[in-house]
């Protein structure tokens, strides 16, 4: 069997549904739960973060010096973060949400974690140097950068 010296690569985890979201569809918690269980298990391949879709919000979460990134639109539309009746009790009323927050229903699983959501198109930029990951998220109207984040190992 040969080694793989996973230290020197880059893993991603690209999902439909995401582990964490802010958006309207939110998360489902047991397969949030499920991803976490995978990851905590599976450290030794150093993932360097999950990307995933579904919801309409951009979000950036951080768990274990792991991000987890909700794209956003991805095509779609912005979600409505506006409504009561479709996000509950998870309803926000700003353009953008930072730091972390409290869990009030099932949907809103892991929101300890939360670093940053915004209800803006975007797009997210991955771009390495040396031994470093740099994720620049970019309002994509205005070409604007929102937020960056950076990994290094």
């Amino acid at each position: 069997m040969k080694y793989i010296n996973t230290q020197r690569l880059y893993l991603f985890i690209v999902t439909h549904n995401p582990t964490y979201a802010t958006g309207g569809h939110g998360a489902v918690s047991k397969l949030s739960k499920k991803m976490e269980k995978f990851l905590d298990t599976h450290s030794y391949l150093n993932f360097r973060s999950v990307f995933s879709g579904h919801n309409h919000v951009f979000t950036a979460f951080k768990r274990n010096d792991l991000f987890y990134f909700v794209n956003g639109v991805g095509g779609g539309h912005l979600n409505d973060v506006y409504s009561k009746q479709k996000m509950g009790a998870r309803v926000w009323k700003t353009e953008e949400l930072h730091g972390p927050l409290e869990e009030v229903d099932d949907q809103s699983y892991g929101y300890q974690y939360h670093l940053d959501s915004y209800s803006k198109y975007t797009r997210t930029e991955v771009s390495f140097e040396g031994n470093k990951i740099r994720y620049v998220i970019r309002d994509l109207d205005t070409n604007t950068i929102l937020r960056t984040y950076e990994q290094t190992f």
